[in-house]
Parts: structure tokens; C-alpha cells; sequence
């Protein structure tokens, strides 16, 4: 009896993801992780470096932001701060 609920339950999650009606899950496993790198705009006021990517909170606000406008999906960041320079913002979208 069991094994019959059981295969009862497989048909009609594969009917319903055939027929739109759920997502495929094996579709997340599938979608690939693309790396973007963000320009962090940065120069020198008052004797100091002013950063547009000033630590990892604006990192991952921008990467949120820029996986989303693309449909895609934040996985990681990877924030790099750079004394006396431009630091450096990665993100890590799957798509």
C-alpha cells in the first residue's frame, strides 16, 4: 500500500512540473555560477580615499543588485579592501 502512495505522489509531482505548475528542481543544481566583478569608483578628498565600495556590506548590496537585475541569484561575495587604492567587489551569481 505504501509503495503504491508512493508512487501515486512521483506521478503527480511529475505531472504537475510537466504542466508548469511546479518548478523543475533539478533546474537550481543545473544553473551555472558566473563571477562579475564591481567597480568600486574611489579618489582622493581631503587627504583621504573615498570609496563608492567602501566595505563588504556595500559589496554584497551592489551584488544583490546586480544578480537581480540579470534574473539571476546572489551565491557569494568575495570583498577585497585596498589600502591607498580601489578595493575590490566579486560577486558570485547563479543563473
Amino acid at each position: 500500500m505504501v509503495i503504491i502512495l508512493i508512487v501515486l505522489f512521483l506521478l503527480f509531482g511529475q505531472l504537475l512540473i510537466e504542466n508548469g505548475f511546479l518548478g523543475n528542481p533539478s533546474s537550481l543544481l543545473l544553473r551555472e555560477i558566473h563571477e562579475i566583478e564591481i567597480e568600486d569608483i574611489c579618489g582622493p578628498v581631503t587627504g583621504r580615499v573615498i570609496h563608492t565600495i567602501s566595505d563588504e556590506g556595500s559589496c554584497k548590496n551592489a551584488c544583490v543588485a546586480e544578480c537581480e537585475s540579470s534574473e539571476g541569484s546572489l551565491k557569494g561575495i568575495k570583498f577585497s579592501e585596498i589600502s591607498g587604492q580601489c578595493n575590490k567587489c566579486q560577486c558570485y551569481c547563479r543563473y
